[in-house]
């Protein structure tokens, strides 16, 4: 019916509402409730939209369907929940920013590790001990490597000449002693054999005096090792038990084929016939006695044996 004042809406109709069915579009039925949170939903909107104004859509849909059954029906309270990819409000936000924020210090701390520990690692550990065991070893080779220094200069040693005195007294077996004390003693130094004559050469060597063939001098007596000469030394004189041979002799000093009046010493084929190996000296007196312990003997070279 038509309300009769001007510009009025139409009154509702008398009587008891209707309930409509599940499932109708009503206005103020649950498929109204949800058809409103669905344009409420696709509408835009910002932070505080919750409680305020209904969207356009709703209006629209409200236009559509109608009031709600009844003047004074209430109306079902909407709660917005946030859906995915909104943007989660404040909240979500801030946690991002922090998720965000610790990622970066972590990629920052790597990347200096990396710039400051040269890749660190156990790796660097290992490049590390290489390049010191890298760095011992250059220095060893060039320890070892062999210094250049100046050229050589060879020099001949100088040998020093040792002179050893030789004694030709204890060589020759003579008693050195009496010699160095000056007591009467004749010595034989050495014996040779001379090629041209056949001679023995036996030079020698006086001591206390001087050897003359004269009344009351000394002079020498050279005989050779076989008896009766060998079995007592004063068989070599005068004054032996059992007198054997001797050549006596003065000067020169030495026992040759060249003496005094016509002197000679003896021959390597007297030696030989007589099966000596020596030759032998004494002291003697102008009487020819000899004086024992006076002298020395020396074995004949082998060319007069």
């Amino acid at each position: 019916m038509t309300d009769p004042s001007p510009g009025g809406r139409a009154a509702p109709p008398a009587g008891p509402a209707s309930t409509p069915s599940p499932g109708t579009g009503a206005p103020g039925g649950p498929a109204y409730a949800g058809a409103g949170a669905a344009a409420a939903s696709a509408a835009p909107r910002t932070t505080g939209d919750v409680g305020g104004a209904p969207p356009a859509g709703a209006d629209a849909a409200y236009a559509a369907n109608g009031p709600s059954a009844g003047a004074g029906a209430p109306t079902t309270p909407v709660t917005e929940v946030p859906l995915d990819g909104d943007g989660g409000g404040p909240d979500r936000r801030n946690l991002g920013l922090i998720l965000g924020s610790v990622v970066g210090v972590i990629v920052l701390g790597i990347i200096a590790i990396v710039v400051l520990g040269g890749g660190g690692g156990d790796g660097d550990g290992e490049d590390v001990a290489q390049d010191t065991t890298t760095t011992a070893d250059q220095q060893t080779t060039t320890s070892a490597a062999p210094a250049t220094s100046a050229p050589v200069v060879e020099t001949t040693p100088t040998t020093r000449a040792t002179t050893t005195t030789v004694d030709p007294y204890a060589e020759a077996g003579c008693d050195t002693e009496k010699i160095e004390n000056g007591d009467l003693y004749v010595c034989a130094t050495e014996v040779s054999v001379d090629a041209t004559t056949g001679s023995l050469v036996v030079p020698f060597e006086s001591s206390g005096f001087e050897p003359e063939i004269a009344a009351g001098q000394l002079h020498v007596h050279f005989y050779l090792n076989v008896p009766p000469m060998s079995e007592n030394e004063l068989n070599a004189g005068s004054s032996g038990p059992n007198s054997g041979t001797w050549v006596l002799w003065d000067t020169p000093l030495t026992f040759a084929n060249t003496g005094d009046n016509g002197r000679q010493a003896y021959t390597v084929e007297q030696a030989r016939a007589a099966g000596a190996t020596q030759i032998c000296t004494i002291i003697a007196e102008d009487t020819h006695a000899v004086i024992p312990n006076t002298g020395n003997c020396l074995d004949l070279p082998p060319e007069a044996l």
